[in-house]
Formats: C-alpha cells, sequence, structure tokens
C-alpha cells in the first residue's frame, strides 16, 4: 500500500538526482576538457606541431566516448609538450626566427621585382631594401646553427619533419648554389627540385603550418 508508494516515490526522487548530478558532470567535463584543449593547441603552436598532426589528435579525442578518459589523453599530451618545450626553448626560438627570415628573403626578392618600387615612396624604400638585406644575409648562418643543434641537441619534429630537412629544404631554395660553376642540367634540377623532388614554396609552407 502506502509503503510501497513511499518507497516508489523516493526511488523517483533519488534517480532524478542522480540524473541531474551525472548531467553536471558532463557538463563540467565538457568545459574542463575545452579549457584543457585551449592550452593543448597553444603548446602545439608553440611547439611547431604541424597542423595535420593537431587535427588527427583532436579527432580522436571527439571520438573517445569516456569523458575521464579524453581528458585523461589531453592532459597527457600536455604534459608531454610542456616537456618538450622546455628541453627545446632555444631550438624551437630559432627555428621560428629563420623561418621569419625565410618568408622575408621570399618578400623581398618579389619587391625587388617591382621596376617601379623605388619611385614610390624615394629613398624610404631603398633603405628599408638594405635593412632587409642585412636580416636575409644571416640566413646562412642561422642554417649552419641549426644544424648544430640538431646534431648536438636532437633532430626535433617540427612541423612534421625532422629539423635538418626542414632547415636544409627551406635553405635550399634560398641560398645560392655552393659552388660558381656547375652544369646546366644540374642547375635545373636544382631551381625546380628540394630533396623529395617536389617543387617547394618557402612563403606558402610557412603559412600553411601557422593557419588551419
Amino acid at each position: 500500500g502506502v509503503e510501497e508508494l513511499v518507497k516508489e516515490d523516493n526511488f523517483l526522487q533519488l534517480k532524478e538526482e542522480k540524473d541531474k548530478l551525472e548531467k553536471m558532470k558532463m557538463e563540467n567535463m565538457v568545459a574542463i576538457i575545452g579549457r584543457a584543449k585551449i592550452e593543448l593547441l597553444g603548446l602545439c603552436d608553440g611547439c611547431l606541431v604541424a597542423k595535420e598532426e593537431q587535427s588527427l589528435f583532436l579527432t580522436g579525442i571527439e571520438a573517445e566516448v569516456d569523458a575521464d578518459e579524453a581528458l585523461n589523453m589531453v592532459e597527457n599530451e600536455i604534459a608531454r609538450l610542456r616537456k618538450f618545450s622546455s628541453q627545446h626553448k632555444e631550438t624551437l626560438q630559432k627555428v621560428v626566427a629563420f623561418m621569419e627570415l625565410c618568408e622575408l628573403a621570399e618578400d623581398l626578392k618579389e619587391r625587388m621585382q617591382d621596376p617601379n618600387r623605388l619611385f614610390k615612396s624615394r629613398g624610404k624604400t631603398m633603405v628599408k631594401e638594405e635593412q632587409d638585406r642585412k636580416r636575409v644575409n644571416t640566413i646562412p648562418r642561422r642554417k649552419e646553427e641549426l644544424l648544430a643543434l640538431a646534431e648536438h641537441k636532437g633532430d626535433i619534429v617540427v612541423y612534421g619533419q625532422s629539423l635538418s630537412t626542414l632547415v636544409e629544404d627551406y635553405a635550399e631554395e634560398l641560398l645560392p648554389p655552393p659552388t660558381a660553376k656547375v652544369s646546366k642540367n644540374h642547375q635545373s634540377n636544382s631551381l625546380s627540385l628540394t630533396r623529395s623532388g617536389k617543387s617547394f614554396n618557402v612563403t606558402s609552407s610557412l603559412r600553411s603550418n601557422k593557419t588551419a
């Protein structure tokens, strides 16, 4: 009779409370995972992780049904990247500076191909070009610094490839051949091919890694 109804009412109330708590927990977990993802993406950018690799990891997180496991995966990756960033801080900073110089070199090359550039801003253009040229001329030295770091402190992966390969490929597009006299065939190959045998554009490659 009455006792059974009371028990049933209590059971329903407890079930409703449990459902509410589960819903609140899930909402909190979604918020926590969201904040962790933001931190993770910031670390990925700082550690020069390729956008494709970031996307692949996030896809795996979204496919994970267990929220606790998803959070655990993100937190483990955050811990790994924090350690990586701390260990290779100097190298990462030099890579960023090197790639910015490579982009500047491409931009300077395009500007110098404009025959009207000297008439647009009078002497300011020439001063700016000279300043940029001096910066671009440090690329060979910076290349050697990075290759030395790769050899002595680890050939780390940046933007999906080894540091030494990335530096060599970028520099190959920008620096003149090591000898003044080369055969026509060799010269032709060096203009159209990289180490992998594919055409390579410094600016487009840099921008593709900076943007999603």
